[in-house]
């Protein structure tokens, strides 16, 4: 099952620093196909998950940066116009996240800082079926290098949640097709107070008259 798995391997490969992928980062994974930003799963039932083991697993044009991974963790798929490369395409040292000053001049990022580990919950509001989508109380984290997160959520969030940005303002939006259904999904990082949540999502399943609209909050 393993050779499957195309772009996975047998672990992480050493993914060469700023050198990025030309093909359009979609790999095999059994009988399913990983869109790009995500990578197959190495053992057990296969499945595409977020996260880069190879630069393959990344868009064009984007490599895979493993170099904060611990071995066998999945990388961050970075572009190559990113702060963490040089203009000659060579490594200009380890991101380390945004930039306090907020200066895109200096070659920082100018976005917030949201990494850490969030409880999602689901509206009341939400129609039935997101009930059976999403269930409630799922734990995600969120890790960050610059403006770009990767997602580690339980259950269907981290199927619809893949590695993306976040901009100045705090969201982060993707989109994609899940179980055969176009979705569309938005993340608003809050600056929160006391009992306040830290974040607002919201998921629209389906197209047109057949879509359903799915969301929540979410706290540290």
């Amino acid at each position: 099952e393993d050779d499957e798995a195309a772009g996975s391997g047998s672990g992480p490969a050493e993914a060469e620093v700023c050198v990025p992928n030309d093909g359009d980062g979609r790999t095999q994974c059994g009988a399913m196909v990983c869109e790009a930003g995500e990578r197959c799963t190495e053992s057990g039932l296969l499945q595409c998950v977020p996260g880069c083991l190879d630069t393959l697993n990344c868009g064009a044009g984007q490599w895979c940066d493993l170099r904060s991974s611990e071995p066998g963790d999945p990388g961050l798929c970075r572009s190559i116009d990113d702060a963490a490369c040089g203009g000659d395409g060579s490594a200009a040292g380890d991101a380390t996240g945004p930039d306090p000053s907020g200066d895109e001049s200096s070659g920082g990022p100018a976005c917030p800082d949201v990494q850490g580990n969030y409880s999602l919950t689901l509206a009341a509001s939400s129609p039935d079926l997101c009930q059976e989508i999403l269930s409630d109380g799922d734990q995600c984290s969120v890790s960050q290098e610059g403006c770009d997160i990767v997602w580690g959520c339980d259950a269907t969030y981290g199927a619809l949640l893949v590695p993306g940005a976040v901009d100045a303002s705090g969201v982060y939006e993707t989109s994609g097709v899940f179980q055969g259904f176009a979705y569309d999904c938005e993340v608003a990082f809050l600056a929160t107070g006391s009992f306040a949540p830290d974040l607002e999502w919201s998921c629209s399943v389906g197209e047109g008259g057949q879509a359903i609209l799915c969301e929540g909050t979410g706290t540290l």
